[in-house]
Parts: structure tokens; sequence; C-alpha cells
């Protein structure tokens, strides 16, 4: 089948498809595109593009009604994007939105949930980029993200650290976060969920004043993101 859109219940966002390919109990899904639809004027949540996503044991009888369910889902190649609609604040409101709210961003992907209802969303070497304005903007890419996530658990969870234990394997090969105060650059960074350990093959820090500083071979075993 070719050019079909499925929406989200509350017909805020749509994922648009070229074209569908049922094998077996498997659905490939070519040339994605997921965003808000033209109904949406909120000016912030997640889009992403990606040559295709496969659902791994469909359910279809809900296909046929536009929903899609499956056990998993495999999302190969995609650039994720997370908007957010600039405001006028006040200086000191502005100061406090120049950092990347992570609890902001997931509350984002609940329409996704909405959309594609499976057990395990897996990401294979997908780029996303995270910008936020204000007073002093910053700006998160990460380059080359393999990432298996639990997305009941993911979306139903009422804390970070029950996120974090929905995210069982993340392995990102460049993340870099660039503001006017510095830059930070970590290389091939894993992160193991179900024991909350991390290491990094390599990090450089440039700060705005002149100071730099590397490590390599960096481990540690809690990763605060809040």
């Amino acid at each position: 089948l070719d050019k079909i859109k499925f929406y989200s219940q509350d017909s805020m966002f749509q994922l648009s498809v070229d074209e569908f390919v049922l094998h077996h109990n498997n659905v490939i899904f070519n040339n994605v595109e997921y965003g808000p639809t033209p109904q949406n004027h909120s000016g912030k949540g997640l889009i992403f593009t990606a040559p295709s996503l496969q659902l791994n044991n469909v359910d279809l009888e809900d296909l046929l009604r536009q929903r899609l369910k499956a056990s998993e889902a495999v999302l190969y190649q995609p650039g994720i994007t997370l908007l957010r609609k600039s405001k006028k604040k006040s200086k000191a409101q502005s100061a406090a939105d120049s950092t990347i709210k992570m609890p902001a961003f997931y509350q984002t992907l609940h329409g996704l949930s909405e959309l594609i209802m499976v057990n395990t969303f897996r990401i294979i070497d997908g780029n996303v980029n995270l910008t936020s304005t204000g007073k002093s903007p910053v700006t998160l890419r990460l380059k080359n993200v393999n990432t298996d996530i639990l997305l009941h658990n993911f979306f139903l969870s009422d804390s970070l650290v029950d996120i974090k234990h929905a995210m069982p394997n993340l392995h990102i090969r460049e993340m870099s976060v660039e503001s006017d105060k510095g830059d930070v650059k970590v290389s091939n960074y894993v992160f193991d969920g179900k024991l909350r350990h991390n290491k990094a093959e390599k990090l450089l820090a440039s700060l705005s004043n002149g100071t730099r500083m590397t490590g390599r071979q960096i481990y540690w075993e809690v990763f605060d993101w809040d």
C-alpha cells in the first residue's frame, strides 16, 4: 500500500509512510516521517524521519483499523529532533530555560506511544539534535545512537529513575554539548540501564575561559540525569 498516515488519539501527531510491505507477521514501512499534524500549533514535540521502520509480530486486525500494535518496533537510521517553541520571558526565566529539560523531553514522547503500541522499541544508528534557546543556548547532538527502549515501562514511568531502568542498554558513538560557556565531546558512550553502569572511551571539555580537560577510558556507576 502507498501513501498512508496514522494518527495519535488526539490527532495532534501523525506517522506518514510512503509504503508498507507485509512479510509473514512483520510489517516494513519505508520513508517514515513522524511529527505534528497541521492542527497542532504547540510548536513543540518530537519529530523524526527514517528510511525504514519494521514492526515484528504485528496484529493484522489492528493494522486494518490503522492501529499499530506489535511485539517490537525497529527504527533504522532515524534523524530525531526535539522542537521547542520560544517564548518571551523574564531574564531569570530565560536563564533557567537555557538548559535542556529532560523531563519535558520524555513527556513529548507520549504521542508516539499512542501511535506505536509495542513492548520494545529499538533504534539503530540514529542521530539526535536537541536545542534549547534562551540567554545561553545549549545544543546537544548525538550520533550513531543504538538503544532498546521498553516502551510500556518508559511511558508509564513516574520518575527519571524508572525511565533509566526502561532503557536496558544505550550506545552513542559521538555525543557533544555546545554552549557559549563551553563545549563537551564524548566518544563511545555506553550505558547499562539495569545496573546503571556507564563508560566512555574519551572525553574532551573546552570551557570559554580557556580551560581544557581530557579523559580516556572513563567509568562510573551512577549517571544522574536529574
